[in-house]
Protein backbone atom coordinates (compact mmCIF):
# COMPACT_ATOMS: atom_id res chain seq x y z
CA UNK A 1 0.00 0.00 0.00
CA UNK A 2 2.89 2.29 0.98
CA UNK A 3 4.18 2.24 -2.78
CA UNK A 4 0.91 3.08 -4.50
CA UNK A 5 0.89 6.13 -1.76
CA UNK A 6 4.56 6.89 -3.06
CA UNK A 7 3.09 6.65 -7.05
CA UNK A 8 0.00 8.43 -6.49
CA UNK A 9 2.22 11.53 -4.37
CA UNK A 10 4.77 11.40 -7.47
CA UNK A 11 2.23 11.29 -10.02
CA UNK A 12 0.59 14.43 -8.05
CA UNK A 13 3.45 16.56 -7.90
CA UNK A 14 4.59 15.96 -11.57
CA UNK A 15 0.59 16.91 -12.61
CA UNK A 16 1.44 20.09 -10.64
CA UNK A 17 4.64 20.85 -12.25
CA UNK A 18 3.12 20.14 -15.79
CA UNK A 19 -0.03 22.62 -14.68
CA UNK A 20 2.34 24.70 -13.66
CA UNK A 21 4.31 24.58 -16.41
CA UNK A 22 1.33 25.10 -18.73
CA UNK A 23 -0.20 28.28 -16.94
CA UNK A 24 3.34 30.10 -17.75
CA UNK A 25 3.17 28.95 -21.01
CA UNK A 26 0.04 30.15 -21.69
CA UNK A 27 0.68 33.45 -20.19
CA UNK A 28 3.99 34.02 -21.23
CA UNK A 29 2.54 33.29 -25.07
CA UNK A 30 -1.06 35.58 -24.35
CA UNK A 31 2.07 38.56 -24.16
CA UNK A 32 2.92 39.85 -27.35
CA UNK A 33 6.33 39.83 -27.22
CA UNK A 34 6.83 40.11 -31.08
CA UNK A 35 8.85 43.08 -32.86
CA UNK A 36 6.35 45.13 -34.40
CA UNK A 37 6.66 46.57 -37.61
CA UNK A 38 6.65 50.03 -38.43
CA UNK A 39 3.80 51.06 -40.36
CA UNK A 40 3.14 54.60 -40.77
CA UNK A 41 1.53 57.23 -42.81
CA UNK A 42 3.89 59.50 -43.54
CA UNK A 43 2.51 62.69 -44.35
CA UNK A 44 -1.24 64.72 -44.22
CA UNK A 45 -1.04 65.49 -48.23
CA UNK A 46 1.50 64.54 -50.76
CA UNK A 47 4.25 66.25 -52.69
CA UNK A 48 2.97 68.00 -55.46
CA UNK A 49 -0.67 66.73 -54.65
CA UNK A 50 -2.11 69.49 -57.13
CA UNK A 51 -0.60 66.91 -59.48
CA UNK A 52 -1.73 63.79 -58.23
CA UNK A 53 -5.17 61.94 -59.02
CA UNK A 54 -4.85 59.17 -56.32
CA UNK A 55 -2.30 58.33 -53.82
CA UNK A 56 -1.14 55.53 -51.49
CA UNK A 57 2.26 55.89 -49.29
CA UNK A 58 3.34 54.17 -46.53
CA UNK A 59 6.62 53.35 -44.22
CA UNK A 60 7.53 49.79 -43.94
CA UNK A 61 10.98 48.49 -42.24
CA UNK A 62 12.55 51.98 -42.46
CA UNK A 63 11.81 51.90 -45.94
CA UNK A 64 9.17 54.81 -47.57
CA UNK A 65 6.48 52.79 -50.53
CA UNK A 66 4.49 55.34 -52.28
CA UNK A 67 2.37 53.97 -55.71
CA UNK A 68 1.12 57.64 -57.65
CA UNK A 69 -1.59 58.01 -60.14
CA UNK A 70 -0.78 61.14 -61.74
CA UNK A 71 -3.40 63.10 -63.73
CA UNK A 72 -0.61 64.95 -66.39
CA UNK A 73 2.19 62.65 -67.72
CA UNK A 74 5.62 63.52 -67.22
CA UNK A 75 9.62 62.18 -68.12
CA UNK A 76 11.35 60.09 -66.07
CA UNK A 77 13.50 62.73 -64.34
CA UNK A 78 10.39 64.29 -63.43
CA UNK A 79 9.72 60.99 -61.31
CA UNK A 80 12.87 60.63 -60.49
CA UNK A 81 13.32 64.08 -58.86
CA UNK A 82 9.53 63.04 -56.87
CA UNK A 83 11.18 59.96 -55.43
CA UNK A 84 14.54 62.13 -54.28
CA UNK A 85 12.38 64.33 -52.68
CA UNK A 86 11.06 61.93 -50.19
CA UNK A 87 14.85 60.16 -50.15
CA UNK A 88 15.99 63.85 -48.93
CA UNK A 89 13.26 64.79 -46.66
CA UNK A 90 13.53 61.18 -44.90
CA UNK A 91 16.56 59.96 -45.27
CA UNK A 92 15.16 56.85 -46.31
CA UNK A 93 15.04 54.49 -49.47
CA UNK A 94 12.10 54.76 -51.71
CA UNK A 95 10.17 52.76 -53.86
CA UNK A 96 7.91 54.43 -55.84
CA UNK A 97 5.32 53.49 -58.60
CA UNK A 98 4.17 56.53 -60.66
CA UNK A 99 1.72 56.09 -63.24
CA UNK A 100 0.04 58.12 -65.58
CA UNK A 101 -2.25 57.63 -68.87
CA UNK A 102 0.84 56.55 -70.56
CA UNK A 103 2.03 53.98 -68.52
CA UNK A 104 3.70 53.19 -65.39
CA UNK A 105 7.44 53.47 -64.18
CA UNK A 106 9.10 51.95 -61.42
CA UNK A 107 11.80 54.49 -59.90
CA UNK A 108 13.83 52.61 -56.14
CA UNK A 109 16.34 54.41 -54.43
CA UNK A 110 18.75 52.68 -52.33
CA UNK A 111 19.82 54.04 -48.58
CA UNK A 112 23.42 55.08 -50.55
CA UNK A 113 20.80 57.31 -52.43
CA UNK A 114 21.63 55.57 -56.01
CA UNK A 115 18.37 55.44 -57.85
CA UNK A 116 17.23 53.40 -61.20
CA UNK A 117 13.95 53.64 -62.77
CA UNK A 118 12.31 51.54 -64.96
Amino acid sequence: MSFFKKFIGLFASFGFVFVLFSVVFFVYNSIDNSPKENISIIEESMYLSEDIDESIWHEENNTIYLMVLFKEPHDKNYYLSYAYHYFDTYNKPVHLIAEDNKGSYFVTIDNKGVSSIS
